[in-house]
């Protein structure tokens, strides 16, 4: 944590270097990844009798790491791509914002790209949880699709249309949020209170 705190500071410093940006940006979503993982250890220890019996799904497990791993890169090509942005705007202050997104690399696609992949895997993990018989299983995996959409929805919404530049701090907070619920239902569907 304290790491994190130097590299904000860092960060101001060197006016939003892209490179210190992304590197905070990591450490923060690790960050959220322990806190939500010690939460749900927690809640587990203090109600075992909810987690026994739960049947193991070791591919339901994978696609949530993957999940994890992939929203993780999309967070960073964000940054990115947030970071770009204003770079670019900075050194062309009279270029529209749509040829400012032709000054970007071809990763904005991948951004793009990787967002459907991730709506097209929240589905499947939410088809998977459907039947759970742990109720916050459920939510979550209902949680995850929704948050999923709105994630979509509002990044294209920024790409056609001029939304206030707080937009995009809400977009990169929901897509931080995921990081931690995707810890917390993994570990929900782990059943190592059943031995």
């Amino acid at each position: 944590m304290i790491v994190n705190v130097v590299l904000g500071g860092v960060l101001v410093w060197f006016e939003l270097n892209p490179y210190i940006k992304t590197v905070h940006m990591l450490f923060a979503l690790i960050l959220v990844s322990i806190l939500s993982y010690i939460c749900i250890k927690s809640y587990k220890m203090i109600n075992t009798t909810l987690f026994k019996g739960l049947k193991k799904n070791p591919i339901l497990s994978k696609s949530l790491i993957v999940f994890w791993i992939l929203i993780v890169v999309e967070i960073l090509l964000g940054t990115g791509i947030r970071t770009n942005l204003e770079l670019v705007s900075i050194e062309n202050p009279l270029l529209s914002k749509g040829e400012l997104l032709n000054a970007l690399d071809s990763y904005k696609y991948f951004h793009s790209f990787l967002g459907f992949t991730l709506f097209f895997l929240s589905a499947y993990i939410y088809s998977k949880l459907r039947t759970n018989k742990l109720y916050i299983a459920r939510f979550l995996g209902i949680f995850i699709l929704g948050m999923i959409v709105v994630q979509i929805f509002l990044g294209e919404m920024m790409i056609f249309f001029e939304l206030p530049q707080l937009t995009r701090l809400f977009h990169t907070w929901g897509s931080s949020w995921l990081v931690g619920v995707v810890i917390i239902l993994y570990n929900c569907i782990s059943n190592e209170y059943d031995k």
